[in-house]
């Protein structure tokens, strides 16, 4: 795991390395984080239309049902291509879903 400083992220998210599949952005700007998102998102879907290749879950419903983000991570989509996941954090943990995918990922 690599932390960006807060200067550098703005560069990563332009060019973002092909060998990391999953980002943690965090931070107390919600419009800012909501930036950053979208702009990965757009970079990893490109011209897909995301209802068929993006879904949005909840930590805390990973964190109840844990299998759920190793079944959307390993899920093909509908017409190939990448797939992103937003998960938005919640009060519950959801870590063990991903070390999950984290020791065998997708």
């Amino acid at each position: 795991m690599v932390a960006i400083k807060n200067h550098e992220a703005d560069k990563l998210i332009e060019r973002p390395p092909e060998h990391v599949f999953a980002y943690l952005i965090h931070g107390r700007d919600h419009g800012l984080i909501w930036e950053r998102s979208n702009k990965l998102f757009k970079y990893y879907l490109g011209d897909q239309d995301p209802t068929f290749c993006s879904v949005r879950l909840s930590g805390d419903d990973i964190a109840q049902e844990q299998g759920r983000l190793a079944d959307e991570a390993y899920s093909i989509g509908l017409f190939g291509g990448r797939r992103v996941i937003f998960i938005e954090a919640g009060s519950k943990s959801f870590l063990p879903s991903l070390e999950v995918l984290f020791e065998t990922p997708p």
